[in-house]
């Protein structure tokens, strides 16, 4: 009985925990759409890298200024899948990525969240919001604004 209630006990605090806006401890199945329309899951990520899944706004400065830091120091993320969320059109997230992740040697996957869902699979979001998870899986760190490259390396391979 003691262990029933302990159980349920850590279930709920898990389920509170979400339900305020912190992330999942692992990567929870999900399912955004890349640019052409194709569904793109948590199973098709890269198994073999952490993984930093950046919900933004192609408007948001601090969003721009965030992807700038990336960008300036890309040998922080040779282990590291990017998958940048954003709800916005196709066209803006396209024009995001020209002007800011094209050509910067970084595994990236731009996604648009068509459905509505981002705060579904990791709680109530506000961009930019960057999630970090290792190759397994597991939860590492989040952040609710934008902070430098070399901040993110301490929490990658």
């Amino acid at each position: 009985m003691e262990r029933m209630i302990l159980w349920f006990c850590i279930a709920t605090v898990l389920w509170a925990q979400q339900q305020q806006g912190k992330a999942p401890f692992f990567l929870p199945p999900f399912q955004f759409y890349t640019l052409d329309d194709k569904p793109f899951t948590d199973k098709d990520r890269d198994p073999n890298k952490a993984l930093i899944i950046f919900y933004f706004d192609p408007y948001c400065e601090h969003c721009q200024q965030q992807t700038e830091w990336i960008t300036q120091k890309p040998e922080v993320f040779k282990n590291t899948q990017l998958l940048f969320v954003s709800t916005e059109t196709k066209a803006a997230i396209q024009q995001f990525y020209e002007k800011y992740l094209k050509g910067k040697g970084l595994d990236v996957v731009m996604l648009k969240d068509k459905e509505y869902m981002f705060d579904n699979y990791f709680g109530y979001t506000v961009a930019p919001r960057i999630f970090i998870y290792d190759k397994k899986g597991h939860y590492v760190k989040d952040f609710t604004r934008e902070v430098d490259a070399e901040v993110l390396r301490r929490y990658l391979p």
